[in-house]
């Protein structure tokens, strides 16, 4: 069966080098290539109503928007910069509105227009609906997105001109014991697994499934926040508190559901339609398809405890700052070795406070005292070289029976949302870790804005092969994913 051709491409706004010799224009409304009326109220009948009119969110601080209500304004003011889920539950609002040329924020003081965002959103509750949206995409040549929670961080669930498929109210989770993917026999197939899964339709979030399974006494790969939702967290590889052990969100995937972009809904895994199957998991949202369900592995519930470690400068010594954390840097590919991941940021420095380093530790299925064995020789290290100049200690300790103990209470509210955000980020292995010039790199690197550290790769990521599917092969020998 073929996808990859130029119609499956230029459906998803990818352009290939063989559309580059002929190329072909979006339809834009206003122009005669736009659907007439007639045509979405078709698709609208098709959908049994569930075909929604753009508004953007932040219209109701605008007089002559459809949604302008000026006692809501304050409020929407409010959640645009605290609430995931207020850009969860909106057709198409997104959490970094610079993917949508600030075209309308929330307030009364900056002009508002709807040209950032799709035209038109297929609210989906079923695989047919989506099928309906990419039928109708490809047959009139409208530009087609894909939206579930407005997490993107490259900005691919917004876009103008547009029609958007909303999969947010794709809705069903499914305990399976055991599972083997359609086609498959036995254990004969690439990531044979005779554990737990669980199916999950791609408008359930992380909260919900993680919930779900853990009723079972189960955990699975989440995000850092709950309204994150499977289509591109999977796609984008998806790395976790676990994944040092487990492997990336992607590598657990055993089975998928897609809407391609001929109109078909196909299976994807390792026994049939496996090149679709390889890209979709790792290789970026809204490229080969709109993924309608996930099946994926299920482990049991391990323990999870929490070290805080933290040092600086004291004397605002900047050289010997960089150089203990050239040597805590060295370590890490040992602690991720014997089972301790951590999520860290370095805070910049000025004429007054100090460069800081603050890590949480994760020990995944090992004790307190374990895990405080691994990580107190390191402080004692810092202190007995670099004292005064640099001061490290452990400041609490908590130990959880479960990850997902752990999650309900850590979940992310820290990440900036409704500013304009733009992130870049790098996977770093152990020779880059040990780098001599690693202080150097890492000063010039962090800025006025701090750097985000995400220790998340190790024994679990390093276990499958380079070709196994289309996350970055630096998760394949790579420790740190360092973003900012």
């Amino acid at each position: 069966m073929q996808y990859l051709t130029f119609t499956s491409f230029a459906l998803l706004g990818v352009t290939s080098i063989t559309a580059a010799h002929s190329p072909q224009c979006k339809a834009v409304p206003g122009t005669s290539s736009w659907p007439s009326a007639s045509s979405w109220a078709k698709l609208n009948t098709s959908l049994s109503g569930g075909l929604i009119k753009s508004v953007p969110p932040g219209g109701v601080c605008h007089p002559g928007q459809p949604n302008y209500n000026n006692a809501s304004c304050a409020e929407v003011a409010t959640l645009w910069y605290t609430s995931w889920p207020f850009y969860e539950n909106d057709p198409v609002g997104n959490a970094y509105p610079n993917w949508n040329n600030d075209s309308c924020l929330p307030s009364p003081l900056v002009p508002c227009t709807d040209n950032g965002y799709p035209v038109y959103v297929v609210n989906a509750t079923t695989a047919e609906d989506v099928k309906a949206g990419v039928d109708f995409a490809r047959e009139n040549h409208v530009r087609l997105i894909v939206k579930a929670s407005g997490h993107d961080f490259r900005g691919r669930s917004v876009a103008p001109n547009s029609l958007s498929i909303w999969t947010h109210n794709l809705k069903g989770l499914t305990w399976h014991d055991t599972f083997t993917p359609t086609g498959c026999y036995g254990n004969n197939y690439p990531n044979a697994w005779d554990g737990w899964a669980l199916t999950r339709a791609a408008g359930e979030d992380g909260g919900s499934a993680f919930a779900f399974a853990n009723q079972y006494g189960g955990m699975i790969h989440v995000g850092g926040a709950p309204t994150v939702n499977p289509g591109g967290y999977v796609t984008g590889g998806g790395h976790s508190v676990i994944s040092f052990q487990k492997g990336l969100a992607a590598d657990g995937i055993l089975e998928l559901t897609v809407v391609i972009p001929s109109g078909e809904i196909v299976t994807a895994n390792a026994c049939q339609n496996s090149d679709l199957f390889w890209g979709l998991r790792g290789g970026g949202g809204s490229t080969l398809g709109v993924i309608v369900n996930f099946t994926t592995k299920v482990w049991p519930s391990e323990p999870v405890n929490e070290v805080f470690m933290a040092f600086g400068s004291p004397t605002l010594n900047a050289e010997k700052f960089w150089e203990a954390w050239s040597y805590m840097a060295a370590e890490f590919p040992r602690l991720l070795n014997s089972g301790v991941q951590c999520t860290a940021n370095i805070s910049p420095a000025n004429a007054t406070i100090p460069n800081i380093f603050e890590g949480n530790f994760h020990g995944v299925n090992q004790t307190l005292n374990e895990t405080l064995g691994l990580l107190l020789p390191l402080a004692e290290y810092i202190n007995a070289t670099y004292k005064p100049d640099v001061e490290s200690a452990i400041l609490s300790a908590q130990q959880w029976d479960s990850y997902y103990d752990w999650w309900i209470l850590h979940q992310d509210h820290s990440t900036p949302i409704g500013y304009d955000i733009a992130i870049g980020s790098r996977i770093l292995d152990e020779q880059a870790l040990t780098s001599p010039n690693l202080g150097r790199f890492f000063s010039q690197a962090v800025g006025q804005g701090g750097l985000t550290l995400n220790f998340v790769a190790g024994p679990g990521t390093h276990a499958y092969p380079t070709d196994f599917d289309a996350v970055s092969p630096a998760w394949r020998t790579g420790y740190c994913h360092i973003s900012k």
